[in-house]
């Protein structure tokens, strides 16, 4: 059947499909995973960073050897505060 711009078309029942929109937990799971290892690979190096600025006992030496003198003077925990 063809409709013209002429005919009422008001009283034609429209049929819509509607469609459940499902979550895939794939990303909700690839999200959190990538959070967690650019947060645990991050945080450790911003807090040598920012221990290095403002700790004089750090400031001249590299980074790596900061970071161990922070492990061995507080724990392993002292990188993720």
């Amino acid at each position: 059947e063809i409709v013209t711009d002429d005919e009422d078309t008001s009283s034609t029942p429209v049929t819509q499909v509607s469609k459940k929109k499902t979550s895939d937990p794939r990303f909700f799971i690839a999200g959190g995973a990538s959070a967690a290892i650019s947060h645990g690979i991050t945080t450790p190096l911003d807090v040598v960073k920012t221990r290095m600025q403002s700790d004089a006992s750090l400031s001249d030496l590299s980074p790596p050897d900061a970071a161990l003198r922070i492990v061995e003077t507080e724990g392993p925990k002292a990188l993720t505060a």
